[in-house]
C-alpha cells in the first residue's frame, strides 16, 4: 500500500530531551538517494528556476532537466541541507517530515509554481527555525501558487515542533491574481506532546488570534464561507479539518494514529473515537 505516517515528537515527550519527526513516504518507485546541499551565497537581486521534481515512476528519476521557466527571488544566502525526494534537515537543525492528506476536489489547481517537494527543500534552505521555515512556505505558496494535493509536513527545529498542512486555491486562481495561491494552517504541538499524521488532516479548530500556537495564511475562512462549507451563524466554531478540508479516513488513517498511541500513551489510546481520528 502507498501510506505514508509522519510521527511528531517534541523535546518534553522525548527521554532526552531532542525534538523529532519521521518520515515514512511508502513508494518503492521515488528516489531517495541522500543529497547534501552546500550552504550558499548569492549577489543581491538575484533569481532561480523553481525546478520540477517528480513524486514518483522509474527509480533514479531526480529533478527534471527541462527548464520550466518559473523563477523566484533568490535569497541572499541559503542555509545546508539534506534531500533525497524531499528535503529532510538543514544545518540548524531544522527537519522536515511528509505524509499526503488529500483535499477536496473543489481545491485543485494546476497552475501554481510549487509542491510539497520544493516547498520542503526551498523552507530549509531559508528556515533557521520552524516557524521561519512554515511562514517561507506559507508566503512563496500563497504568491506563486501551489498545484499539488493536499499534504502535511512536520516542522521541527531543537525547540518546537509544528504540523502544517497546504491545499492549492481551487481551480478559478491563475498566476498574477491578488487571491491566495493556496491555502495552508500550521499548529504547534506543545511540548510534552506527540501527534502523528497519517494521510488525513488533523487540524481541527483554528485559533486565529493565537499566533503563539498557530500559523495560517489568509483568506481562509472567508473562502470556505464563499464555497458554502462553513456558516457563521450556525454557532460553530471554524474548523479547517471539518468546514476546509473535509478529507478524514478513519479506517485507513486514524487506525495508523490510534496504533502510535497504543505504543506511545496507551491510555489516550483507549479514549480515541473516529471525531479524534
Amino acid at each position: 500500500t502507498f501510506a505514508c505516517t509522519s510521527i511528531l515528537v517534541t523535546p518534553g515527550a522525548s527521554v532526552d530531551g531532542i525534538a523529532s519527526v519521521t518520515h515514512t513516504a511508502d513508494c518503492g518507485s521515488c528516489q531517495f538517494d541522500m543529497k547534501l546541499n552546500p550552504a550558499m551565497t548569492y549577489e543581491a537581486g538575484s533569481t532561480v528556476e523553481v525546478p520540477y521534481i517528480p513524486q514518483g515512476g522509474l527509480y533514479g528519476m531526480t529533478a527534471s532537466t527541462e527548464p520550466t521557466g518559473n523563477f523566484i527571488p533568490q535569497a541572499d544566502e541559503t542555509y545546508k541541507y539534506i534531500s533525497a525526494l524531499f528535503g529532510y534537515m538543514n544545518e540548524k537543525q531544522v527537519a522536515v517530515g511528509e505524509t499526503t492528506i488529500g483535499c477536496r476536489r473543489e481545491l485543485r489547481n494546476s497552475s501554481g509554481i510549487f509542491d510539497i517537494t520544493n516547498l520542503s527543500m526551498i523552507c530549509l534552505e531559508r528556515g533557521a527555525t520552524a516557524r521561519e521555515a512554515i511562514q517561507v512556505m506559507g508566503d512563496l505558496a500563497v504568491k506563486y501558487g501551489y498545484k499539488d494535493g493536499g499534504e502535511e509536513l512536520s516542522v521541527a527545529d531543537p525547540n518546537e515542533v509544528w504540523m502544517f498542512e497546504i491545499v492549492g486555491p481551487g481551480p478559478l486562481w491563475s498566476q498574477g491574481d491578488e487571491e491566495p495561491g493556496a491555502y495552508w494552517v500550521a499548529r504547534r504541538v506543545p511540548d510534552g506532546h506527540i501527534s502523528v499524521s497519517a494521510n488525513s488532516t488533523m487540524i481541527g479548530e483554528v485559533d486565529f488570534n493565537d499566533t503563539e500556537n498557530f500559523m495560517f495564511g489568509p483568506g481562509i475562512r472567508e473562502y470556505a464561507i464563499e464555497q458554502g462549507w462553513y456558516d457563521p451563524a450556525s454557532g460553530e466554531e471554524f474548523s479547517w479539518r471539518d468546514h476546509f478540508m473535509n478529507a478524514n479516513d478513519p479506517i485507513a488513517s486514524g487506525r495508523r494514529v490510534w496504533r502510535v498511541f497504543t505504543l506511545a500513551a496507551p491510555s489516550l489510546a483507549d479514549t480515541l473515537d473516529e471525531t479524534d481520528l
